[in-house]
């Protein structure tokens, strides 16, 4: 029950317009039809961009990692595997050598300072922690081409920040990535805005199919997918660990975490 309760609030305080006396399971069924109403659904749905699609398709864009950290690395490593671009394609900043001379052991190239990843790239990740979103953005912004599309993964960070740091012209887009793509199975939402074109967004589902799924939604639900898929996965952690206590204390330690 704790485990709800927790889940519950951090929805209330993240999903907008949703009743803050809603129990748990309709809290989540408000958050489903929300969802459901907005976002691409099944296949017969025009408004999907096809995810199979776009995880076989190659690009020929240079991509680059403003922040080279564990989702950055994620992404890099989708993209190479899934063959959306060659390692050369890929280049990312970061303030640790450690994160530099692991993308460079995947055959990235790594640069010294942000200003060489946005003036050599086609597509920029900003994948920084949202407090250095602005910082980082505005440090770029004088070498950003006019066909550079920013993507930023950062939580909480609007559109509108983003255009405001980048420019009113830049194509932009924000994505709410969860924690599964560190394996492959992220539930990802995006919206574009900007100058950014229908071009451009299948771009975006081109790159974030190598890590999972990618569903387009009015910004207005990203607060909702924020609390629903971003922190979601945290509590069936949670469970999963408690359910590994659970058969540890009747005696199971050995493969408690497996049958979990």
């Amino acid at each position: 029950m704790r485990l709800f309760a927790l889940a519950r609030l951090d929805m209330q305080a993240l999903s907008r317009g949703i009743h803050t006396h809603s129990t748990p399971s309709t809290l989540a069924a408000a958050c489903r039809a929300r969802l459901a109403n907005s976002c691409y659904a099944p296949t017969h749905t025009k408004r999907r961009y096809s995810v199979l699609v776009a995880s076989t398709m190659s690009l020929n864009k240079r991509i680059g990692f403003m922040g080279s950290g564990q989702m950055a690395e994620a992404l890099a490593r989708g993209l190479i595997d899934r063959g959306v671009v060659q390692a050369s394609q890929i280049c990312c900043s970061d303030p640790a050598s450690a994160r530099k001379d692991l993308f460079r052991s995947l055959g990235c190239t790594p640069y010294d300072t942000n200003l060489e990843v946005a003036k050599n790239c086609d597509v920029v990740f900003v994948s920084v922690k949202p407090q250095y979103v602005h910082t980082v953005l505005t440090e770029a912004r004088p070498v950003l081409k006019e066909d550079s599309l920013v993507i930023s993964i950062a939580a909480g960070i609007t559109v509108a920040q983003l255009l405001e740091a980048a420019g009113p012209n830049a194509r932009v887009c924000r994505v709410m990535p969860n924690t599964p793509c560190l394996v492959g199975e992220s539930a990802a939402a995006m919206c574009l805005g900007g100058k950014a074109s229908a071009e451009d967004g299948e771009v975006v589902v081109a790159l974030l199919s190598a890590v999972g799924k990618i569903y387009q939604l009015d910004e207005k639900l990203l607060a909702a997918v924020t609390g629903l898929s971003g922190s979601g996965p945290a509590y069936i952690y949670m469970l999963i660990e408690a359910l590994a206590d659970g058969g540890v204390r009747a005696g199971g330690r050995g493969q408690h975490r497996l049958l979990a």
